[in-house]
């Protein structure tokens, strides 16, 4: 840590007694050691220079590292000056040195000072203005990181808050038999939540994206699959939509609560007796459900987190289409 420099206006006053080139302590007249500052050692100094009483010519500057009555704590030869034999009535003043003046922070250069001075110097600043640790707390560090599968979580170094964004996966749409006059049933759509989340330095998260419900078959009258939930650790969890099923369209799942935003996912349209076309899936949030065709499949739920569409009555050939894929967005902060 760097020592804060001290000073006082006009403190000057002489040696009570000679000191030697190695003496690492001098004493003043009596009563003058008032006129300086008080220096807390190994927080805060103050520059001394001695100067010879006989010609005014010979010099060396001291730091001066605690003040006890009037007896100073020093330590020799600073700023390229050389220890010598001092004498009683010397003079010892705290001017101002080039030392000093280096020392001052310059506004004509923009406090360049800190930034060459390092790290250590930029995060100590930057904490002496408030930050928490040392960094520009708030300023987004890099772009979004989005997650279309599982993986590891590494954050950015000096990334303290994530916002992330997490959609559940949708569920599949419901197959029917070509012989069926009723389209299949909708699968419902994934959950949607956003946060903000401190991150412990040094860490690493799972995250975990949910697979897309599988569609119900050609020719099959098979229920849709369920969406997979998505998380992020245990930090943020979206469940996934539930499949379409001959009983009705899936349900969207339930957001859980969140600090930022949250969204239920969309439930898939179930179908009537006599309704050729199945059911469109239901929507997530940002995206929409899949839509049934007379001439093909239906569609998949749009990504991220739709839900599937039933399959259309009396084809043989074309299945219902399949829930899409959950996602993880994180933003992170410093």
């Amino acid at each position: 840590m760097a020592l804060t420099l001290l000073a006082s206006n006009n403190a000057s006053t002489v040696l009570a007694a000679g000191i030697s080139a190695t003496a690492t302590a001098l004493t003043v007249n009596t009563g003058t050691g008032a006129l300086f500052p008080s220096p807390v050692s190994g927080t805060s100094y103050f520059k001394l220079t001695l100067l010879d009483a006989a010609t005014g010519t010979i010099t060396e500057i001291m730091h001066v590292t605690a003040v006890s009555g009037d007896t100073f704590t020093v330590l020799r030869e600073q700023e390229g000056t050389t220890a010598r034999i001092w004498s009683a009535n010397d003079i010892a003043a705290n001017m101002l040195t080039a030392g000093s003046l280096l020392s001052m922070l310059q506004i004509n250069n923009n406090l360049s000072e800190i930034a060459a001075a390092g790290s250590a110097a930029q995060n100590a600043a930057l904490k002496n203005l408030g930050s928490s640790d040392g960094t520009l707390n708030g300023r987004m560090l890099s772009a979004p990181k989005s997650f279309l599968s599982s993986a590891l979580y590494t954050p950015t170094p000096g990334t303290t808050k994530v916002r992330v964004k997490v959609w559940g996966a949708g569920g599949g749409g419901a197959g029917v038999l070509g012989s069926s006059a009723t389209g299949g049933a909708a699968g419902g759509a994934g959950a949607y939540a956003e946060s903000w989340i401190s991150i412990p330095a040094g860490t690493t998260i799972p995250v975990t994206v949910g697979s897309g419900g599988t569609a119900g078959g050609a020719n099959s009258s098979t229920a849709g699959g369920s969406g997979g939930a998505s998380s992020f650790g245990t930090y943020l969890t979206c469940p996934g939509g539930i499949g379409g099923a001959p009983s009705g369209g899936g349900a969207g799942a339930t957001a859980p609560s969140s600090t930022i935003l949250s969204s239920n996912g969309q439930s898939g349209q179930g179908v009537y007796g006599g309704v050729l076309f199945g059911g469109t899936g239901g929507a997530a949030f940002s995206s929409y459900g899949g839509l049934s065709h007379s001439s093909s499949s239906g569609d998949a739920g749009g990504f991220p987190g739709g839900g599937g569409a039933g399959s259309t009555a009396g084809q043989s050939s074309y299945g219902a289409g399949k829930g899409a894929n959950g996602c993880i967005i994180i933003e992170e902060y410093a």
